[in-house]
């Protein structure tokens, strides 16, 4: 089994979803993990009580785990660096950071909404706020979290950066203030390797697939092992799946070599041989090219 015994971790939107599953396999690996977010009990920020952090730390102190929650809203910097602050004063270290937190499904008044204005509307039917959000509270928070992980990181020699996103081939991903996010974050981690390689950080993407997440599990009335039971389900892949995958990379002490690189989930089961709960191994979640044949070059 891997370990990651003696290892400090930031999980950032780890109330639900990859977060929650990614902060569980980091934990279950023996790593002491940071989770932050915004929803606490009696303030969740879904229609969903228990996806708060609270409960991500119920979860992995019943696995025997350790999870430390910090309250933080990632679209207000200040919140960010005090929990960048908290972590220095407490372990003087941190080696793994996963910039997960995403704030592009919700509007305005933080209510879930993907559908009023379509979410694949064309770009001049997009609602300014839903660029705004995918912006502030992902490809901008993982900037300053970066920012504020390096500095620990290049102090101890070591260190690891991961971005969740999604990648398929450089496709179009039809919702322009998506794509753009989504490119921000499969490019950021291959600048931030260049300039971290010399101090032997490691910086990486890491695109997921589609999610079982909470919401689809109650939606479709599905579990993690009967998914395939249920036709178009069949590719999915569980919220720690992405987790089992960092950990691997994190294990591994030539992680080096992946600086600067995107992997989806499923060709890193296949690198470090590792399957999902139920023992199967997801395959490459694609999307259909609606690029019309149109390229940059």
């Amino acid at each position: 089994m891997l370990t990651l015994e003696g290892k400090i971790a930031l999980v950032t939107g780890a109330s639900r979803g990859a977060g929650r599953g990614i902060a569980q396999e980091l934990a279950m690996a023996g790593a002491t993990v940071y989770i932050t977010g915004r929803s606490r009990t009696g303030n969740s920020t879904t229609q969903y009580d228990d996806l708060t952090l609270d409960e991500t730390q119920k979860i992995i102190q019943k696995d025997g785990g350790t999870a430390i929650p910090i309250t933080c809203d990632h679209t207000n910097a200040e919140q960010i660096r005090r929990v960048f602050g908290q972590i220095k004063d407490d372990e003087n270290r941190l080696d793994i950071l996963v910039n997960n937190v995403w704030g592009g499904y919700t509007n305005e008044f933080g209510e879930l909404n993907i559908d009023t204005p379509s979410f694949t509307g064309s770009f001049w039917e997009q609602p300014l706020w839903r660029y705004d959000k995918m912006f502030t509270a992902s490809a901008r928070a993982h900037f300053i979290a970066s920012q504020l992980a390096a500095p620990l990181m290049i102090e101890q020699q070591s260190g690891l950066i991961v971005i969740t996103s999604f990648w398929d081939s450089y496709k179009y991903l039809s919702n322009l203030p998506y794509d753009l996010v989504k490119t921000f974050k499969n490019r950021i981690s291959f600048g931030m390797a260049i300039e971290l390689k010399p101090h032997s950080v490691t910086a990486l993407t890491l695109s997921l697939g589609w999610i079982r997440t909470e919401h689809l599990k109650r939606e479709f009335n599905l579990d993690d092992f009967n998914y395939r039971e249920q036709e178009g389900f069949e590719k999915t892949e569980s919220t720690r799946f992405a987790g089992r995958a960092i950990v691997a990379f994190a294990s591994d002490p030539n992680l080096i070599k992946h600086t600067g690189k995107i992997y989806t989930t499923a060709e890193v089961a296949r690198i470090y041989d590792f399957t999902d709960l139920d023992g199967t191994q997801p395959e490459y979640y694609s999307i259909a090219d609606k690029s019309a044949g149109l390229t940059q070059r």
